[in-house]
């Protein structure tokens, strides 16, 4: 074999040649070199040699510049060949620039064109235009001018060799021509075989044809061709790599493997060391097993050996020899540019490049539902067709023939095997990326994105829907798969308990974005809590969020790109399900959603009229409050008094004559209830409260007490001290903070820019405010420390503070802006009154377990000198209906020596009084406008007298009661809920 096109491979490595390479070379046989004319598949072997180029990438820089012949066939005869000249002129020139076009007419009449044009893109470009076009009455045929038959010489040669095997030197030609190709893979017409004269004879026979062999040839000497088409090692296989008879194809196939790729790359380094760099393919397995001493691993199921020689880094299977049909192992060519689609593409003509990439990625998606993605060259054609429903035409691609197209995109497409058992499959590179491809499917899909490689091919089988065959991506092992993965992409580590992990690399979060993620969690619930078992669909999230808090849920500020991965930073308040038609839902997760279900439960419990509620009622009134059932499947349980025992912290179940009822457990021993009532009761300047003072209004406010074990869980928020035998409770310096914040913030409308704080604190206090004194040196510390009092809304320009809208349901006053809902439900009258400024929290806000009083009586209206416009005037619903009046001193009473604000009567959330806590103490109101007793004695019974005024007797058949009862019906509405108070009524 000819060693030229290997010449500069020697040179580079600089291996010296030695008596042992040169007899290596001798025993592999010198090829003789043959010059083709330029195409989409041949090289220059010759002109290589004389212009001096050594590396691939040169050559076939050189061969995309060199012109190109084609041939255009099956032209019409009928056309004069001057005519024809000029019509294929006008056609080509459109397309390709032409050197030169010449019409002959072969022996049979037909004409043919010989044409040669100015390159390979343009040959490319003009095939994909031109070929099958009509002229005339035929449809014209363009192909390359180049012939895989071999010359006339080898072919006499090979001729005699084959027909010298055969008894009596003489078979049928069709069976002659079959063996031709399969023994020599090259192809061979009958013409070519007709005009060796002098060698063989083709007669006719019984009606089939025959060929035979010369007189004179059948006593020659047979030729020795085996040193220019020997295909295996001539040292490790000496008499050929198999026997046969002379009448058996040529079907030698490598077999399939199943070994790591590590061992086998170390094996095959080893064995190119042993043959100088170059062996061949078909004689690999008689190399390994006769320097190894091991057979070959060979597994049918198992990946090709061709294809795992591709495998291994730097080493590429070449084609060499007269007809390009001898497949050789080699290093690779340190000069050669990597082949990628790019490279590709840009080698093609520029309106053919749309093509191929789609033929890419056409033939990724077909390959991929094969049998371990192999596919014969043959059944291509028709599984393209059957797959994407139309035909495949070479021609669109700038070539003749499918071998040709498929080599030229080697970055996708392998050619394994020779003659007409050769098959297609995906290259190692597109493996590679199909599979890096599924398994992120796989590890998107899972918590946290990570799984163990245990746990991988149940989940792969799940996502994938087929068993994980590490053998479906070209290598045996899915350790060898990971291994050819990019560093970037996926990182494998191994857990505490000495499994491996894969999982997907995340971007570090900085510290505001963990702040937001934490900020998302809470308005999360706060969403989720009001959708139906605390859960929606997927694609209905993000309108749901904007609606709900009027801003876009921007996933980029919490330093994700995809929801989905937000929803996976928080995996303890949110779960991601498929349901079975594959829409996803986001819901709450057990935990929350049981603290929310509890919730949900107190409020029935508090707003029913015994503040209980039978257990066997809650089903009922759980559906008509809050539209769906409690289903008890939903929290892992079987009945509803199993969910109730997993909200033990929330209701209690006490056993009554009626049966069992649902009593609420007081929320203040909740270490976050208790924080922010505490605090909210010690906002005013100076921050300290006696202990007994401070207990009364706790109690009077909140109607609930706490315990000194529950303020001493709280110490980071309050301080006990001990001055003049008397106990005082105070703020600790950051929550004195707090409460100074609240008040900027009030003044400012409840919200401003975290990074002004300081300046408008300066303004407010007239005293400078670093935050930094306070141990805070960030939002997220900001956040941390007063997530109870203050909101944080953040963009990528702006951070701003707001006040807390769950301050209003611990009576904390609030700016007007924030319940500007409610105010516009007001008459246009009282909204411009300064004396609803601000409004007061909305009636839902307000919890009901305080014990209310009711309206005032009509018996006694105001005396003519009161102010009506006084701030402590409450207006009877029939005022001016009644000519009743009860002629009373005018008393002037003195002014209170404590806080108004612990005032009993009337109740204090009933009151506009309560907008001005922070103004200072308002004035005592008119005895004439107190309210008149609401518990009276009924007949055969005495009235409970804790909230009277002290009138407990009426008459029967009053006519004031009767009036107050149309008066408080009045007040119901259509709802019937009531807005004061909750009668009670004794039986006798």
């Amino acid at each position: 074999m000819d060693v030229c096109y290997d010449s500069s491979w020697w040179s580079k490595k600089g291996l010296e040649r030695k008596s042992s390479q040169d007899q290596l070379l001798n025993a592999i046989g010198n090829l003789p070199s043959r010059s083709h004319k330029n195409s989409g598949s041949s090289e220059y072997t010759s002109d290589e040699q004389k212009t001096g180029y050594s590396s691939e990438s040169d050559v076939k820089s050189l061969q995309s510049n060199q012109p190109v012949d084609l041939v255009i066939s099956n032209l019409d005869p009928t056309i004069e060949p001057k005519e024809l000249k000029r019509l294929l002129t006008n056609m080509l020139k459109e397309y390709a620039m032409i050197l030169s076009l010449n019409i002959t007419v072969q022996n049979d009449g037909m004409p043919i064109a010989n044409i040669r044009v100015n390159g390979q893109r343009e040959a490319q470009f003009t095939i994909s235009q031109l070929h099958r076009q009509k002229l005339g009455h035929k449809r014209i045929i363009i192909s390359y001018a180049q012939s895989s038959s071999p010359y006339p010489e080898e072919l006499r040669a090979m001729v005699i060799e084959l027909l010298q095997e055969v008894p009596d030197q003489c078979m049928p030609l069709f069976k002659f021509i079959n063996l031709l190709e399969s023994r020599y893979h090259c192809t061979v017409s009958v013409s070519e075989v007709n005009k060796l004269k002098d060698v063989c004879k083709i007669s006719d026979c019984l009606g089939s044809r025959i060929i035979s062999l010369n007189q004179d040839v059948k006593t020659s000497p047979p030729p020795n061709l085996s040193r220019t088409f020997v295909q295996y090692c001539s040292i490790h296989c000496p008499n050929g790599v198999q026997s046969r008879g002379w009448c058996e194809l040529s079907v030698i196939q490598t077999p399939n493997v199943k070994m790591s790729l590590k061992v086998f790359a170390n094996k095959l380094l080893v064995l190119l060391k042993l043959h100088l760099g170059v062996m061949h393919l078909l004689s690999f397995q008689a190399c390994y097993e006769q320097e190894f001493h091991e057979p070959l691993p060979v597994y049918d199921g198992g990946v090709p050996l061709e294809h795992l020689v591709t495998c291994v880094p730097n080493i590429e299977i070449k084609l060499v020899g007269p007809n390009k049909n001898i497949k050789i192992i080699r290093y690779l060519d340190s000069t050669n540019e990597e082949t990628d689609e790019d490279s590709v593409l840009r080698s093609v003509p520029p309106p053919l490049a749309p093509n191929i990439s789609l033929l890419c990625r056409e033939l990724i998606d077909l390959l991929k539902t094969q049998d371990r993605c192999q596919l014969l060259l043959g059944k291509f054609i028709p599984a393209y067709h059957h797959h994407f429903g139309r035909q495949c035409r070479v021609a669109d691609y700038g070539y003749t023939k499918l071998v040709d197209l498929f080599e030229s995109i080697p970055h996708v497409v392998q050619i394994l095997g020779d003659g007409t058992r050769r098959a297609i499959t995906l290259s190692h590179s597109a493996q590679v990326r199909r599979f890096t491809s599924d398994l992120l499917r796989v590890l998107k899909v899972q918590p946290a994105k990570q799984i163990s490689l245990t746990d991988f091919p149940v989940a792969y089988e799940k996502v994938i829907n087929k068993p994980f065959n590490a053998f479906e991506y070209g290598l045996c092992t899915f350790e060898d798969l990971l291994q050819e993965i990019s560093e970037n992409t996926v990182v494998v580590s191994q857990n505490e308990n000495g499994e491996f992990v894969i999982a997907v690399p995340k971007r570090e979060q900085t510290a505001e974005e963990i702040m937001r993620t934490k900020q998302f969690a809470a308005e999360v619930i706060d969403l989720l809590r009001h959708s139906p078992y605390y859960s929606m669909f997927f694609n209905k999230f993000v309108p749901a969020y904007h609606h709900h808090f009027g801003h876009q849920c921007k996933v980029s500020n919490y330093g994700f790109t995809k929801l989905i991965e937000l929803f996976e930073a928080i995996p303890d308040i949110v779960k991601i399900e498929e349901l079975p038609d594959g829409e996803r839902t986001v819901g709450l997760t057990l935990p929350e959603a049981l603290k929310v279900l509890g919730t949900q439960i107190v409020i029935l419990i508090k707003s029913s009229p015994q503040e209980s509620l039978l257990l066997n009622d809650l089903p009922k009134v759980f559906l008509a409050e809050y539209g769906y059932p409690l289903k008890p499947q939903l929290y892992e349980c079987m009945s509803v008094s199993e969910v109730l025992t997993k909200i033990s912290d929330y209701v209690q179940v006490n056993n009554s004559n009626a049966g069992l009822l649902l009593v609420a457990i007081e929320l203040d021993t909740i270490p976050s209830v208790l924080t922010i009532r505490s605090w909210a009761l010690l906002l005013k300047s100076p921050h300290c409260l006696d202990l007994s003072t401070f207990r009364y209004e706790y109690q009077s406010r909140y109607n609930s007490v706490f315990s000194m074990e529950g303020l001493q869980q709280i110490g980071n928020v309050i301080s006990l001290s001990l001055n003049n035998d008397a106990n005082y409770i105070s703020l600790t310096n950051l929550y004195v903070l707090a409460a100074q914040l609240y008040h900027v913030l009030y003044k400012n409308g409840g919200s401003a820019l975290y990074c002004n704080l300081e300046k408008l604190y300066q303004d407010f206090y007239g005293k400078a405010l670093k935050l930094s004194s306070y141990q805070i040196y960030s939002i997220d510390d900001f956040y941390n420390h007063f997530n109870l009092m203050f909101f944080i809304r953040s963009s990528k320009k702006k951070t701003v503070v707001v006040l807390n809208r769950n301050l209003a349901e611990h009576f904390v006053p609030l700016p007007p802006s924030m319940f500007y809902m409610f105010k516009h439900n007001e008459p246009v009258g009282k909204r411009d009154s300064p004396n609803n400024w601000p409004p007061p929290p909305p009636l839902e806000m307000v919890p009901t377990n305080i014990k209310r009083s009711g309206p005032p009586k009509p018996d006694t209206p105001p005396t003519p000198d009161s102010n009506p416009s006084n701030v402590w005037s409450v207006n009877s619903p029939i005022e001016g209906r009644l000519n009743l009046s009860i002629h009373m001193p005018i008393i002037q009473n003195p002014q209170l020596l404590s806080n108004p604000y612990t005032l009993i009567s009337p109740a204090r959330h009933l009151l506009p009084s309560m907008k001005y806590l922070w103004n200072g103490i308002v004035s005592s109101p008119d005895p004439s406008d107190l309210p008149m007793p609401d518990k009276l004695m009924v007949k055969g019974g005495v009235a409970d007298d804790s909230q009277d005024s002290g009138v407990n007797i009426k008459l029967d058949n009053s006519p004031s009661d009767t009036e107050n009862d149309a008066a408080t019906s009045t007040n119901l509405g259509e709802n019937g809920k009531p807005s004061f108070a909750t009668y009670l009524s004794f039986s006798s």
